[in-house]
């Protein structure tokens, strides 16, 4: 990840620079990442100074309230304002913190040290991670990252058997991730998955265990509404405010995205592929799913650790949907892929006799192992291509 350091500024880093000079805490909490309003008045006149483009919709709304990620952006401009590559450093303090926080997870729930140590590096090195731990805006999924996979630790930790206060503890992280970034949201898919998957005993008891999760989303979500922040006619959806159409997407834009979580595949490039190409990429990516679980099946049969993985990834899927379909997207369904694989990778070992198993063996293992860890610093250090555009203006357009 070290090219991110080269990366410089990029997309919404630039807002953020012109919204933080000079830095402002009020600012860095509750505006950061308000991007569009829903009045026509302040919309047109963004269009006058050039920070929307002219075909926006007027009444569009994309205001997102982040006030930890927030904080840390304040913490830039107030050290380091224009010295970016120690603002990638930061991000590169909060993505060894995710990595930390996402190992210390395996290592508890996954049942050997060695599977736990083969997870924490299929996690580390996806290569869908590159380009957007190296964007200094998109930082608020790393914060999220972290405290997710401690809240599921912790949470787990309290279901086991340890007192309430691992409760609690699981409680306040996952607030903590959720005021960082929406995509937290995530981290209860894999509660949900725990409940139905890994927990034994009668089903109230089960549900209790859901009460700090759904208690700390219902009270954020009142109080984010309350706020006024949301999404509305945009390219981001709000499954509450637009049910039908977010339903729409996650049918459309999941099996990209895990096609993408599977393959070297980006999703990045599905918005912008013509509308024939983008039903064979959706029915290509369909096929290879159905292959996908029809190779795993065995092991989702038998292990029902294997099984709360699966679930958790594929219900992470839900809150991510709500966006244009993006690697950058694929932290939390990275988290559940990542275990699974290497579920699957110790179910399969002994059966490498099996050519079938052998081949799909070898081709998830240069696919996730040799491939990914290649791609990534490129991946990383891609961001810079769009920094170089940017730099330009319209005067040099021959150029590019």
């Amino acid at each position: 990840m070290l090219p991110a350091l080269t990366v410089g500024l990029q997309w919404d880093d630039y807002l953020h620079r012109s919204w933080l000079t000079p830095p402002t805490l009020s600012v860095a909490t509750m505006h950061l990442f308000s991007f569009l309003d829903g009045d026509p008045a302040h919309i047109r006149a963004q269009m006058q100074q050039g920070t929307v483009p002219w075909w926006t919709a007027p009444d569009g709304k994309n205001t997102f309230w982040r006030p930890i990620s927030g904080l840390t952006h304040w913490l830039d401009y107030r050290l380091w304002p224009h010295t970016p590559w120690l603002m990638h450093l930061h991000s590169l303090v909060w993505w060894a913190l995710a990595l930390s926080a996402v190992a210390w997870l395996y290592r508890r729930l996954l049942p050997s040290p060695m599977l736990a140590l083969l997870a924490t590096t299929l996690f580390a090195v996806d290569e869908a991670h590159g380009y957007a731990v190296a964007w200094i805006a998109n930082r608020n999924v790393l914060l999220a990252m972290a405290g997710g996979a401690l809240s599921l630790g912790l949470h787990h930790r309290w279901r086991s058997g340890g007192g309430p206060r691992w409760g609690l503890g699981a409680a306040a992280a996952l607030l903590c991730a959720v005021l960082s970034a929406e995509a937290a949201l995530g981290a209860v898919g894999y509660l949900v998955a725990y409940t139905l998957c890994w927990e034994r005993g009668p089903v109230r008891r089960r549900l209790m265990g859901l009460l700090p999760a759904l208690s700390v989303v219902v009270v954020w979500r009142i109080v984010y509404k309350r706020l006024g922040y949301g999404a509305w006619n945009t390219s981001y959806l709000d499954p509450l405010t637009e049910p039908w159409r977010s339903a729409q997407a996650v049918i459309e834009r999941g099996p990209v995205l895990l096609l993408a979580q599977w393959s070297p595949l980006p999703a990045d490039a599905y918005p912008l592929a013509a509308a024939e190409l983008r039903r064979s990429w959706w029915l290509l990516a369909l096929l290879a799913l159905l292959a996908l679980a029809a190779l795993f099946a065995p092991l989702l049969g038998r292990e029902r650790r294997a099984r709360f993985w699966a679930v958790g990834m594929l219900l992470s899927l839900v809150p991510v949907c709500g966006a244009l379909p993006a690697n950058r997207l694929l932290f939390f369904p990275g988290l559940g892929a990542a275990a699974l694989l290497a579920h699957w990778f110790a179910w399969a070992h002994p059966r490498l006799h099996r050519p079938l198993i052998r081949k799909a063996a070898h081709g998830l293992a240069a696919v996730h192992l040799i491939v990914a860890p290649l791609v990534l610093p490129l991946a990383a250090a891609s961001g810079a291509v769009f920094t170089r555009i940017d730099q330009r203006g319209p005067g040099r357009r021959g150029e590019l």
